[in-house]
C-alpha cells in the first residue's frame, strides 16, 4: 500500500464484544485453511475442538484429567490455552495443529493469568505481544505492558502507553482519555499503529463525537480491514452499537450505521460497507446484515439491510462467536449446544438458507 492509498477509520459503539473483553478470533482457520480451531463443549466438558476442513470430520482435543479448559485463544497465527490446574492455579499452553498437541508455554510468564489480556501487536518493527504489567495506571493515565516477542514469546522490554486495544494482523490502536464532566471520562483522542508499529493516524475528539456517540462509554474491540484500509472500533453497550467512519489519512467523518441486535464475533470492514451477524428481534434467528451509506439527510445513521437468516433459536450472544474467513467469502459461526454446531455463511448478496452449511462438532462413532 503507498502513502498516497486512501485509509479509513471506522469508530463503533455498542455490543460486538462484551464490555472489556478482547476477541478470541475463534473459529480460526490454522494450517494453511486445512483446519478451523475452536473452543466448544464436549464429550469432557469445554474441549478445544478442530475441524479438518478437506475430510470435514472433527476431533476433541480434551485438557488434562481433573483440569477445566478456561479459554482459547488465537494470538497472531498460534493458537494457546488456558487451563485450571486447580482453585489458584492456571497453566497456559500452546497448541500446534499440526502435531495435534499441547506445548508448554514461555517459563518468564509461569504464574501469570496473562492470555485473557494478552494484545497482538507489532512495536519497533516487530511482532510481539503487549501483556499489562502488574500495578495500575500512572499519574497521566498510561499503563505498563510487557513486549514479549514472537515467535518464542521472549520479554524485551517493558513499555508504558496510552490504553491498548488489538486491531487484528498486529494492528493496534491506543486510547487517551480525558476526564470529563459529572465524572465521566472521554476519550481525547484515538491513535492508529499499522502492521510495522507505526502511528498511521490520530482521530480527535471533536471529529469523532460528529458519529452517535455516548458520553462515558469507551472502546474495548478493534478491527481492520484486509487491505488495512479501515478499522471497526466498538464500545460495550447493552443490545445495539452505532459506528462512523472515518478517513485515517485525514481524521475526518465520511459515514455511520447503527445495528440492532449484536452478537460476539467480529464484523468484516471494508471501505464503503461493514458485514456482521446479528440475532433478529425475535432472538430465533441469525440475520447476515450489510451496512452501508446512509443519504446526506440521515446524518450518522447509515443503511442497514437484512441479506439472509438463519434457524439459531440457541443462539448465545455471550458465548457465541463468528469471524470472516481469511478470504473474507463467508463468516464461521459456533453456535453452543448439544451438540455445538459450526456455521458456514457466504458473505455476499443473493444468499439463501440453503446456501449456509451447518455441521456438527462430535467426533466419529459418538
Amino acid at each position: 500500500m503507498t502513502r498516497a492509498s486512501l485509509r479509513l477509520l471506522v469508530f463503533v459503539s455498542g455490543t460486538i464484544l462484551l464490555a472489556g473483553c478482547l476477541p478470541d478470533d475463534m473459529p480460526a482457520y490454522v494450517n494453511d485453511g486445512k483446519t478451523i480451531v475452536v473452543k466448544a463443549g464436549g464429550p469432557y466438558g469445554d474441549v478445544l475442538w478442530t475441524y479438518d476442513v478437506q475430510s470435514k470430520t472433527a476431533t476433541a482435543h480434551p485438557p488434562p484429567e481433573k483440569q477445566e479448559l478456561q479459554s482459547a485463544r488465537m494470538l497472531g497465527d498460534q493458537v494457546w490455552v488456558q487451563w485450571a490446574v486447580n482453585e489458584n492455579v492456571s497453566a497456559c499452553k500452546r497448541f500446534d495443529p499440526l502435531k495435534n498437541e499441547f506445548l508448554p508455554g514461555p517459563p518468564e510468564l509461569d504464574g501469570r493469568n496473562w492470555l485473557s489480556g494478552a494484545i497482538p501487536a507489532s512495536y519497533e518493527g516487530k511482532k510481539c505481544l503487549f501483556i499489562p504489567a502488574r500495578g495500575s495506571a500512572d499519574a497521566e493515565g498510561k499503563i505498563a505492558y510487557d513486549v514479549f516477542s514472537f515467535p518464542e514469546l521472549k520479554k524485551q522490554k517493558t513499555v508504558s502507553l496510552n490504553q491498548v486495544i488489538p486491531a487484528g494482523r498486529f494492528w493496534w490502536v491506543t486510547l487517551k482519555v480525558k476526564e470529563g464532566g459529572q465524572g465521566w471520562g472521554e476519550i481525547e483522542h484515538v491513535e492508529l499503529f499499522n502492521a510495522e508499529g507505526k502511528q498511521v493516524v490520530s482521530i480527535l475528539r471533536d471529529e469523532g463525537r460528529k458519529m452517535t456517540y455516548t458520553p462515558g462509554k469507551f472502546p474495548g474491540y478493534a478491527r481492520t480491514s484486509d487491505d488495512g484500509s479501515a478499522l471497526l472500533l466498538a464500545f460495550g453497550d447493552q443490545g445495539c452499537y452505532n459506528f462512523g467512519v472515518f478517513d485515517a489519512g485525514s481524521g475526518k467523518f465520511l459515514w455511520g450505521g447503527a445495528t440492532e441486535r449484536g452478537l460476539r464475533g467480529n464484523p468484516l470492514v471494508k471501505k464503503t460497507e461493514v458485514w456482521s451477524l446479528e440475532q433478529t428481534e425475535d432472538v430465533k434467528r441469525i440475520a447476515l446484515v450489510r451496512h452501508r451509506p446512509g443519504e446526506k439527510t440521515e446524518g450518522p445513521k447509515g443503511k442497514r439491510e437484512t441479506i439472509v437468516t438463519y434457524p439459531a433459536a440457541d443462539a448465545d450472544p455471550f458465548h457465541d462467536q463468528f469471524t470472516p474467513s481469511p478470504d473474507g467469502s463467508h463468516f464461521v459461526m459456533l453456535l453452543t449446544g448439544t451438540p455445538p454446531r459450526l456455521l458456514f455463511i457466504p458473505i455476499k448478496e443473493g444468499v439463501t438458507e440453503k446456501d449456509v452449511r451447518c455441521v456438527e462438532l462430535k467426533e466419529a462413532g459418538r
